[in-house]
């Protein structure tokens, strides 16, 4: 019987390491997400999320956790037939959760990009967390979006009231008879230009 233990080991062993190498290797599947740092109150904003596999995945959920007052907009998905793409949003709380399930799954080396356009009504600091599961695993990006009054409107805002301001104002005093600063600049545009 000892001599039987130690072969029999062997075979078991060989036997097992045959059944683990004929076992399916675990996908790996890797996500890169593209979101700006910074928007403005109101604009429609761009993010991606690419999702690839370095072999066959059975069955795909994204999921995309977005703050209550960030509203998609729209969406699109490239790599992938958009007719096989189910996709749904709940509202839990303070958020509101956009799924695109993907059943069919991903053949190896398959790249999907998912793009979608939100806006916000207000400034804020918001985390748009990603989430991708398929059966064996899952993982999550997180990105902050800071969104921001934008200066610009404000600038172009200012300057045009100056701009007015300084014309009624000189308008003013043409009319109360205390426009000579704005006779004497007559002139001198008129002399200028005769030359």
């Amino acid at each position: 019987m000892a001599r039987l233990r130690g072969p029999l080991l062997c075979v078991l062993l060989l036997l097992a390491l045959a059944l683990l190498s004929a076992a399916p290797a675990l996908a790996k599947v890797t996500m890169e997400k593209r979101a700006p740092a910074r928007t403005d109150v109101g604009a429609k904003t761009m993010v991606s999320v690419e999702i690839s596999s370095d072999s066959v995945v059975s069955g795909l959920d994204v999921v995309e956790d977005i703050p209550i007052p960030l509203k998609i907009s729209e969406w699109s998905v490239s790599g992938y037939d958009p007719s096989k793409v189910s996709y749904e949003t709940r509202s839990f709380g303070t958020s509101t959760k956009a799924r695109w399930s993907f059943p069919a799954g991903l053949a190896a080396a398959d790249k999907v990009t998912i793009a979608y356009f939100f806006s916000s009504p207000s400034p804020g600091t918001f985390n748009l967390t990603t989430t991708y599961l398929y059966p064996s695993a899952f993982d999550r990006v997180v990105s902050t979006v800071k969104v921001e009054s934008s200066n610009r409107v404000v600038l172009a805002f200012v300057g045009g009231l100056l701009a007015l301001t300084v014309v009624l104002y000189l308008r003013e005093r043409k009319r109360r008879g205390e426009g000579k600063l704005l006779s004497r600049l007559g002139k001198f545009g008129k002399k200028k230009s005769m030359e």
